[in-house]
């Protein structure tokens, strides 16, 4: 027997809870260091989108 989903509420709890305190949920960037690096994150601005693809750029200091 499969486990079934189960229906959350609001539908996407992350998004709802991160995007209504006015953070960002940033994902796949695991080569970045810790700290050190100026992150600079360009979405696109989707009308009712709970999400988007984004444009990422670091920019690191040399060494």
């Amino acid at each position: 027997m499969r486990a079934q989903p189960r229906a959350s509420s609001p539908p996407f709890p992350v998004h709802y809870y991160l995007l209504g305190a006015g953070k960002y949920g940033i994902t796949q960037l695991a080569n970045l260091p810790p700290t050190g690096a100026l992150f600079i994150v360009a979405p696109l601005k989707l009308t009712g989108g709970t999400g988007s693809p984004v444009r990422a750029l670091a920019l690191m200091p040399r060494g």
